[in-house]
């Protein structure tokens, strides 16, 4: 890691300061003495949650295609509503300021960990008598940091080559923020692991079909509890190696070829908790016992895990695999560091990651893996499966996730519809406008339609939804 990268590393591993975000500006756009604590204005009159709201009104960065980059800080209330209410805050603001570019730090009271978000508004020009600039398209795009967060490996690779460029234009701020390119990545990477892990499993039947069968599902299971383990839901402690290395007769799992993790950890976290009401759960129907050095501290973690009452953990066939003596499943395919094996561990592989239980929209995006992953994941490994006729599994099955983008613009456009057949309306042209406004990510002021408001939440409380696929 350079200099400058670990500089920007330990800005954003650190708890929100003042002075720490503006150095860290000024080291990122190498624009030492430009942006500073006079630079910024307090701008009044936002509402709750605001705490306090300031930016460089009068002296945004100049890029070097010619837009301004305006630098500002929110402190906030953590409450429901406040992500909402704060992006629509700082669109208004730029909106009404005349910028379309923006870099903010979101620090909400009392938390060790805060936003570093880029906001675009693109412009057009329309007639309305004259010709005029409106700000519309806004988007929000995020990296989460601060002293709590593990996976700030991609805000730190990304902002470093942002610092290393010599002249810095809005679209590479916006490369640097985007959040496809990290899907893709990540996908890249687990994939490796795939193949590697797929050569070193053994099962009773070892054909391709068997363990491609075996991985998906295991791979879909541990990536949801991962998810949940971001809730608080699932024991952090269950996945890192010195604790492990505690409860398992075992002194190594980075380089160990034994099948001790899989068998006395993730089985029982699988199907003997996850599984299992918790007052049916007990240390006697643990399976693997033998392999338990302190049986009675995994307990410990396990009653802190809920029970989920869906079909992921349950027990299957191909599960039982792991009774044979021909079954393995090594302890290094999990915890191997990079210096130690030819290819990472899992567990270090998602560690690099941000995970985030918060799904993204179109307006609002975190620079993180959210639970769509998880569609994404099974659609491209089932691709990656063929058949006897070459055919992929994701084709044959009809396995096709559809992007949030595609959802958001159906499930709008579909409401809209909806809500023209149930508001009365005596003015078309006005109900039309009224829809637009209460669509929009920046139009919050809807007090003149309080005859429509009234309607469009009567029509809302009734609405019946059918979803055909039901998500699977």
């Amino acid at each position: 890691m350079s200099s400058r990268a670990e500089i920007i590393h330990q800005k954003l591993l650190s708890r929100f300061s003042e002075e720490n975000f503006i150095d860290l500006i000024n080291t990122i756009f190498n624009s030492e003495g430009q942006v500073s604590k006079d630079s910024f204005v307090i701008e009044e009159g936002h509402r709750d949650p605001v705490i306090e709201f300031k930016y460089t009104k009068s002296d945004p960065i100049t890029l070097s295609d010619g837009n301004e980059l305006v630098i500002g800080i929110i402190k906030h209330k953590r409450t429901i509503h406040s992500k909402v209410w704060l992006v629509k805050e700082v669109f208004n603001t730029l909106k009404n300021s005349g910028y379309s570019k923006a870099l903010f730090a979101f620090v909400p009271e009392g938390e060790s960990n805060w936003r570093l978000s880029y906001i675009q508004l693109t412009s057009k020009i329309t007639k309305k008598g004259d010709v005029e600039w409106e700000l519309e398209n806004p988007r929000r795009f995020s990296f989460v940091v601060g002293e709590k967060i593990a996976g700030l490996h991609t805000p730190v690779k990304r902002l470093a080559k942002l610092e290393e460029l010599r002249s810095k234009k809005a679209s590479d701020i916006l490369e640097a923020f985007s959040t496809e390119p990290l899907t893709k990545e990540f996908y890249s990477n687990l994939i490796k692991w795939v193949h590697y892990a797929l050569d070193k499993i053994k099962l009773p039947d070892n054909s391709d079909e068997t363990k491609n069968n075996f991985i998906i599902r295991f791979l879909t299971r541990i990536i949801f509890i991962w998810f949940i383990k971001q809730k608080g839901l699932v024991p952090a402690e269950l996945f890192a190696e010195q604790e492990v290395i505690k409860m398992l007769n075992s002194d190594s799992l980075a380089t160990s070829d034994n099948t001790s993790y899989y068998k006395g950890i993730l089985y029982n976290l699988f199907f003997k908790v996850l599984n299992t009401p918790l007052d049916k759960r007990s240390a006697d129907q643990y399976s693997f016992k033998e392999l338990l050095a302190k049986p009675d501290l995994l307990t410990e973690y396990f009653n802190q895990i809920p029970f989920l009452n869906g079909g992921l953990f349950e027990i299957t066939e191909l599960d039982k695999v792991v009774e044979s003596n021909k079954f393995a499943f090594p302890d290094y395919l999990f915890f191997a560091k990079e210096s130690q094996s030819d290819q990472i561990g899992l567990i270090p592989l998602l560690e690099r990651y941000h995970f985030t239980v918060t799904e993204n929209t179109p307006l609002d995006k975190d620079v993180a893996l959210d639970p769509e992953l998880l569609g994404h994941i099974f659609e491209n490994l089932l691709a990656e499966q063929l058949d006897e006729s070459k055919q992929s599994a994701r084709r044959a099955t009809g396995s096709y996730y559809t992007p949030q983008d595609i959802v958001d613009f159906m499930v709008e456009e579909s409401l809209k519809e909806y809500l023209k057949t149930k508001i009365d309306a005596s003015n078309q042209q006005d109900f039309e406008e009224y829809l637009e406004k209460l669509f929009s990510p920046t139009e919050d002021n809807l007090e003149n339609y309080q005859g429509y408001n009234q309607q469009v939440l009567k029509a809302l409380s009734t609405v019946k939804i059918i979803d055909p696929a039901v998500g699977s």
